[in-house]
């Protein structure tokens, strides 16, 4: 047994009212089944007087009457006394019936050579199905071979006991209710243990349930810590990009006043104003959605370019000029989706692969001297990320590649599992996991190829909307993923 193993001790099965309740009715069924075969087996064994006991056919006959009529009474009134604490008493009364009455059988006939002898043996096998402890089968028992001794006694007297037939049948009557007690302890105790297993599966589910519960309030507290962190980074970038159009608003708002003291014509001026306070309510508005993002479900018809452009806003302040390429032919197709979520997976993937850019830069720095050459080597130039799309039949494959440090295998394999990241202390490794999520509720899978130190490209899908009609001239996209020739060998 394991050390974190732990035995429950429950206790006696009658500390336990369900299992006591259970085996009420489980004893409550057989007798139904033993009170009904009794009722047509007990009139129906004349036959076997008339051919065995012609002479006391008679009486054995009224016998059977009798009891058959105490049996049929316990059956129509069993609704009543089981219900009750005459429910012992009573279920081992209409055990007890057809046993005094087959030892009277036996006075009337042949005593102790009499065939329904074998008839108590039965019986005592019956009892060890209709759910007795162990104490009431012993008693039943006893009780049993009392009546068989009584009868032998008075056919014959006391001297019978000491004879071959009364030691003989006594014994078989004594070896049948051993088995019989044996049994019935043991059925009960199977009984109890498989109570008890079943009340330690139903604690372990339950406490299954609250583990799951657990985990879920667990991981959404760290999706939206996950979510807190990006949105402070992002924040970070977008005070330097709005600090931009504020500066140039308050500088057109100047101008604004001089033309206005020398009578001047305002128009231009409060238009440059106007584009300044639009880009800021642009970039407050993007902000928001990513903070507050719709649910999955709420899906609408999106220029895929739009998405793509705000994501790039987001990380304004990271990248460097120039760093991302977009297909702009390519990614102006129309899909339907979430935007607010589609934009968090570009930022991921955009943001993974300015870090990869970096940690490759780190192990290969510029070598100094070549900027002035006519041509450089692909180590030496300036590296990029490239963003692009395909229509593929009802899906739009979106593609994401960066000429970064590159994964290995083992690193492709773990890049989707939460908490895995290459970057210690930046995150918790969730993004590409939550990236996942999206993808997989629009219908979609990602795919990761990469290769160390070439780059690494992700390619997600999402389903073509209805319209499929670009915001130029409704043209279908032509083009193919844009990659240098370095990266286009990285593909498998």
């Amino acid at each position: 047994m394991s050390v974190n193993s732990v035995i429950r001790d429950y206790g006696k099965p009658s500390d336990h009212e369900a299992f006591v309740s259970a085996e009420r009715l489980n004893r409550c069924y057989w007798a139904d089944i033993g009170l009904t075969l009794g009722s047509v087996l007990m009139p129906a064994g004349a036959v076997l007087d008339w051919f065995l006991y012609p002479d006391a056919f008679t009486s054995l006959l009224v016998g059977r009457l009798i009891a058959t009529t105490l049996l049929v009474a316990g059956l129509m009134t069993r609704r009543h006394w089981s219900a009750g604490r005459w429910f012992s008493p009573v279920s081992f009364l209409l055990v007890f019936i057809p046993g005094a009455f087959m030892c009277w059988m036996m006075h009337a006939t042949d005593a102790g050579q009499s065939r329904y002898y074998f008839g108590l043996i039965l019986l005592m096998i019956i009892v060890q199905m209709l759910g007795f402890s162990a104490v009431e089968s012993l008693i039943c028992c006893f009780s049993l071979i009392a009546v068989y001794a009584g009868t032998l006694v008075a056919n014959n007297g006391l001297s019978v006991l000491a004879t071959d037939v009364a030691i003989e049948g006594i014994f078989f009557l004594s070896v049948s209710s051993a088995a019989c007690v044996t049994v019935c302890y043991t059925y009960r105790k199977n009984r109890f243990e498989a109570y008890c297993l079943q009340q330690d599966l139903i604690e372990k589910e339950r406490q299954r349930r609250e583990s799951i519960l657990q985990l879920q309030d667990t991981e959404q507290q760290l999706v939206h810590s996950e979510k807190m962190r990006a949105i402070a980074g992002v924040a970070a970038g977008l005070l330097h990009e709005i600090n931009n159009p504020v500066n140039y608003s308050l500088m057109a708002i100047k101008v604004l006043k001089k033309r206005l003291a020398k009578g001047g014509d305002p128009s231009e001026t409060i238009a440059d104003i106007e584009e300044g306070v639009t880009r800021i309510s642009h970039i407050v508005t993007d902000l928001r959605t990513f903070a507050h993002p719709e649910q999955l479900a709420v899906k609408s018809d999106i220029l895929l370019i739009d998405a793509v452009e705000t994501a790039i806003r987001f990380l304004t302040h990271e990248l460097p000029d120039g760093r991302v390429q977009l297909d702009e032919p390519s990614l102006r197709v129309i899909v339907s989706a979430a935007q607010s979520q589609i934009v968090q997976v570009l930022l991921n993937l955009i943001h993974n692969g300015e870090r990869a850019i970096r940690d490759r830069d780190k192990d290969q720095p510029p070598v100094p001297g070549l900027s002035g050459q006519r041509s450089q080597s692909s180590e030496t130039r300036k590296k990029q990320i490239y963003v692009s799309a395909e229509v593929d039949g009802p899906r739009v494959l979106v593609t994401v590649a960066d000429e970064g440090v590159g994964m290995s295998d083992e690193q492709i394999e773990q890049a989707i599992k939460p908490y895995y990241t290459s970057h210690v202390g930046e995150g918790l490794g969730l993004g590409l996991g939550i990236c996942e999520t999206i993808v997989s509720a629009h219908g979609g899978t990602i795919r990761f190829d990469s290769n160390l130190g070439v780059g690494t490209k992700v390619t997600f899908d999402l389903p073509l909307a209805a319209t499929a009609v670009s915001s130029r001239d409704g043209a279908k996209s032509t083009s193919q993923t844009i990659l240098p020739s370095d990266m286009a060998s990285t593909s498998r």
